[in-house]
């Protein structure tokens, strides 16, 4: 079992589950406790550095520090940007959005299809919410002089009740 987050549970302790006469024991590491050279020294750990012993102290500095180590154990651009978005949600267990968008902008990060895949998917997103504001918009106009909108919603690919169950749902 893998804690990423600091807890007060009496859960982060047990190594044992039984249930209906089976039991099972496993071992519990709690990042929080393990030293910084756990993760140092493997690119594929390293972005759960954020969340080791190391910043308990001084977080910020850390994320900083951890970025510069990108580029120590790796100079392939995709992987240094896999890696550094990794960072970034992991830094999000501990930091404040604007602090680990402040150290970690780069272009590395952004050419990384994992980061590249969460623009494209907030960006459509973006598009069908404005889509259907401004269908809402148009509708309401026509339905004021008295137009029948069903011909439009049809041609659309949207129900009034559709249409009515989104504006619900943004309120």
């Amino acid at each position: 079992m893998i804690y990423l987050r600091q807890r007060s549970s009496p859960l982060v302790e047990e190594t044992v589950f039984r249930l209906q006469g089976m039991t099972h024991r496993f071992k519990v590491i709690r990042l929080w406790e393990q030293p910084i050279e756990v993760f140092w020294n493997a690119s594929g750990l390293l972005p759960l550095a954020i969340l080791s012993a190391a910043a308990n102290e001084d977080a910020e500095s850390l994320l900083e520090r951890m970025k510069g180590r990108v580029g120590e154990l790796t100079v392939d651009v995709g992987m240094q940007g896999n890696l550094e978005t990794a960072m970034a949600v992991f830094a999000g267990l501990k930091l404040e959005l604007a602090v680990i968008k402040r150290i970690m902008r780069s272009r590395a990060m952004r050419e990384s299809v994992f980061y590249q895949d969460l623009v494209q998917e907030s960006e459509k997103r973006g598009i069908e919410k404005g889509r259907l504001m401004m269908l809402r918009q148009i509708v309401q106009i026509l339905q004021g002089w008295g137009f029948p909108v069903e011909r439009l919603l049809k041609l659309v690919g949207i129900t009034s009740a559709e249409l009515e169950g989104e504006a619900q749902t943004e309120e």
